[in-house]
């Protein structure tokens, strides 16, 4: 029991560092909207009061209008800032970080097989999910901070949602979180964990809905093949392919591409799960220094 709740313990504490992240993403924004109104305006400094909040928030408005792409800045030097720092204190104590979250090279076949995975992954949580009728509060909502975050087409949206999150958040919510839960505790209720506290970091209830579903499906791929660089390429080509991809089907028609793609998603699993015998994620890494 007391293995359990050190596990536990240490789960929760990583897991609260992208929250802390996204409250500094927060401040950042709020400072980047400062210094362009002091620039702007100087004389604002001795007027300070209502009239230099109103301006901060005139200039916050036009960093959060889409294509400004000043919260995709501000999430991402707050959250590779947060990596930095952990694998400063991890390299503090003598341990090999890298080694530690499994972000360790792997097989051809992994990989081939992590893409397919993302690819499937995306049409069955994209399928789940509209068959939610969710209130028209919550879907503005939704449109809303998908706007923020993405804003237009461009090369920092797919640099973010590609790579940068996906690099960060499989960092911390499986290679620290979920490594840590399994240290003390069953397959199952690690995953189910790890995914839930992936969504609840999401904040709203359609993103945290999305991320939970997303989160077993990605932590599944981790335990499968034991290598962060698994989950990290399924969870790009996911992200990449619910930002850029829409179709419209008929409900026939989506019904039997989100079948076929659960289907390919299961045996995708299962030839990894013969690939890498055991469980790659439990069992130590050659050369790891505790």
């Amino acid at each position: 029991m007391k293995k359990f709740w050190k596990s536990l313990g240490k789960g929760l504490f990583y897991a609260v560092i992208p929250l802390l992240a996204q409250v500094l993403a927060g401040f950042l924004l709020v400072l980047a909207a400062a210094c362009m109104v002091l620039a702007a305006r100087p004389e604002l400094i001795v007027k300070g009061g209502g009239a230099l909040r109103g301006e901060v928030s005139a200039a916050m408005v036009e960093l959060l209008a889409p294509g400004a792409n000043g919260m995709l800045w501000a999430i991402l030097t707050a959250n590779l800032g947060a990596v930095l720092l952990v694998w400063f204190f991890f390299h503090l104590g003598k341990k090999r970080f890298f080694r530690e979250i499994r972000l360790v090279p792997t097989s051809r076949h992994n990989l081939i097989g992590a893409l397919l995975y993302g690819l499937s992954l995306s049409v069955v949580v994209g399928s789940l999910t509209e068959l939610i009728p969710f209130p028209e509060e919550l879907m503005d909502s939704f449109t809303q901070s998908h706007g923020e975050l993405v804003g237009h087409p461009g090369l920092l949206p797919l640099l973010t949602v590609g790579f940068v999150a996906p690099l960060t958040e499989e960092i911390f919510f499986r290679g620290l979180v979920y490594t840590r839960l399994r240290q003390g505790m069953a397959v199952l209720p690690a995953m189910v964990l790890s995914a839930l506290l992936f969504g609840l970091a999401h904040g709203e209830p359609i993103w945290i809905l999305i991320a939970f579903l997303s989160g077993l499906g990605l932590v599944w791929i981790f335990e499968c093949t034991g290598s962060l660089w698994c989950a990290i390429l399924a969870h790009g080509v996911n992200n990449v392919i619910a930002q850029t991809l829409t179709m419209e089907l008929s409900f026939p028609a989506e019904l039997a591409l989100t079948l076929c793609c659960g289907g390919l998603m299961v045996l995708v699993i299962r030839d990894l799960k013969q690939e890498n015998a055991g469980s790659p994620v439990k069992r130590p890494v050659a050369g790891r220094e505790d």
